[in-house]
């Protein structure tokens, strides 16, 4: 059986060894690891055939693009699908599903969360804010001393990606595509609610415009509370030893909705494996991917990591049971486990590259250009109604004249449990 993986060599070669000395020992099946240098290949490959059975580590969203092109496998046409699915959050799955289908497993899970600077707000009297209007509250004081706080928004690329964009509009209760999908809904106002505070939060409160890096502004003081993610966690840990004990992290900022429950949702940003539909191997590419995510195999690879390569190597496993496990800093992980309830991926759509692109022009042109929120929404959402239309009959969900031939199912929030999860849940 033949995986390709998007990952280091250190990361491959633990892979085989617990393969080898594993996996293929019980099952008798045999698994050739091969180190994938880029995503990019998976699309030449698969063209001329010579794709492998398995691709682990690709971006969360990949298995969708080639379903839709009928080159990716269902995976819930195994038997036990719904039990293994199980082991990961629902929204850790809504990138991975077209249709009826699922087309992928979660492998590793990224995090938003609220780190700050104990020693720096301590000293300032400031209370950990729990919503965005905290977060609006205390900058006054922040900045009266040079001080401020970081979004990702604050990334100096121009492309502000649905990770960073998305949380505020689903936790404002926004939507971005109508009911039938066919065209884009960013004047739902709730939308327009989320993406006028993305704007304010530069042009009225003057959060900084670029952060180079917010690692090194968090250690200095300069920035010592805003949004990073499990990269930024194991920087801090391995990397800041001279503000050890001085940080600390919390859930991420959220917006109370009307049961008064604060909304903290997030875009998980996981990588995935998936099954290529023309394996002839299927039966036992299943078998792994059901060995290889297990909580047992899970915990056990991350230790390996630790233990072979140090602690900057720690892995960030979409199994939740196995996260639970980790022998991690016990009082953090418990934050990692509440802020993962909220993840929420963002669903693919033929066109969603399309609306994650103008969504982030909105953002430029309000913020650097000065444009009115409301002209900018408009602008975009005829870029994007038009390329919808244009991905639609592509892929033959609409005909020339815009007649449906069949509809488009998007998964949201109270819907996952048709494709994941327990059937009981």
């Amino acid at each position: 059986m033949e995986v390709w993986v998007n990952r280091s060599r250190q990361y491959v070669n633990l892979m085989q060894q617990m393969i080898d000395s594993d996996f293929t020992t019980e099952t008798g099946i045999k698994v050739k690891i091969s180190i994938m240098a880029s995503e990019d290949k998976l699309i030449l490959s698969t063209s001329s055939g010579a794709n492998p059975d398995i691709a682990m580590g690709v971006a969360g969203w990949r298995p969708y693009d080639f379903a839709i092109r009928d080159a990716a496998y269902d995976l819930s046409e195994f038997d036990d699908f719904r039990e293994i699915s199980d082991r990961f959050y629902d929204g850790a799955f809504t990138q991975l599903i077209y249709q009826d289908g699922v087309y992928g497993l979660p492998e590793t899970q990224n995090f938003n969360l609220l780190f700050y600077r104990r020693d720096i707000i301590n000293a300032l009297g400031l209370d950990i804010p729990d919503t965005w209007q905290d977060v609006v509250d205390l900058l006054p004081e922040l900045q009266r001393f040079g001080m401020n706080f970081y979004s990702q928004l604050s990334g100096t690329s121009s492309f502000k990606g649905f990770v960073t964009t998305m949380p505020f509009i689903q936790q404002f209760g926004g939507s971005v595509y109508d009911d039938d999908v066919l065209a884009s809904s960013l004047d739902d106002p709730n939308t327009i609610e989320a993406i006028k505070f993305m704007t304010d939060l530069y042009n009225i409160y003057s959060l900084p415009l670029e952060v180079g890096s917010f690692f090194n502004q968090f250690r200095y003081g300069n920035i010592p509370m805003g949004i990073g993610d499990f990269g930024m966690y194991i920087q801090l840990l391995n990397a800041a030893p001279e503000i050890a004990g001085l940080w600390d992290i919390s859930l991420l900022p959220g917006v109370e909705n009307d049961e008064g429950i604060v909304d903290r949702t997030y875009d998980g940003s996981s990588t995935s494996a998936m099954l290529f539909s023309n394996s002839d191997k299927k039966e036992e590419s299943w078998e792994f991917l059901k060995w290889w995510s297990e909580t047992e195999t899970q915990v056990a690879y991350s230790e390996n990591l630790i233990n072979a390569l140090g602690s900057e190597y720690m892995w960030n496993t979409s199994n939740y049971r196995a996260f639970e496990q980790l022998s991690w800093n016990t009082q953090h992980k418990e934050v990692f486990m509440e802020q993962w309830q909220w993840v929420f991926d963002t669903a693919k759509t033929p066109a969603s590259y399309m609306l994650e692109r103008e969504i982030s022009n909105i953002w430029n042109k309000v913020v650097y250009d000065g444009e009115n929120v409301r002209t900018a929404i408009e602008d975009s959402s005829i870029i994007i109604d038009k390329e919808i239309t244009r991905k639609m009959l592509e892929f033959g969900f609409i005909d020339k004249q815009g007649n449906v031939l069949k509809d488009y199912i998007l998964p949201t929030r109270s819907t996952l449990f048709l494709w994941v999860g327990e059937e009981d849940d």
